[in-house]
């Protein structure tokens, strides 16, 4: 999925069993919160700029 992703709902009255989406929904539900809650860095790891591939005469 992507932001260009579009999902559409319908009711039916069909009598098909509708699949098990249980870990489909819990993945989805993580990747929101993983956007909106992202995690904090540890205070405890010193900051190298060269973690970030610029140069170090910036």
């Amino acid at each position: 999925m992507n932001a260009s992703t579009v999902l559409m709902a319908e009711s039916t009255n069909s009598e098909v069993e509708p699949p098990d989406n249980t870990d489909a929904v819990a993945e989805i539900r993580e990747r929101i919160d993983a956007i909106l809650r992202p995690a904090e860095m540890a205070t405890d790891e010193p900051w190298d700029q060269a973690d970030y591939g610029t140069p170090g005469a910036i």
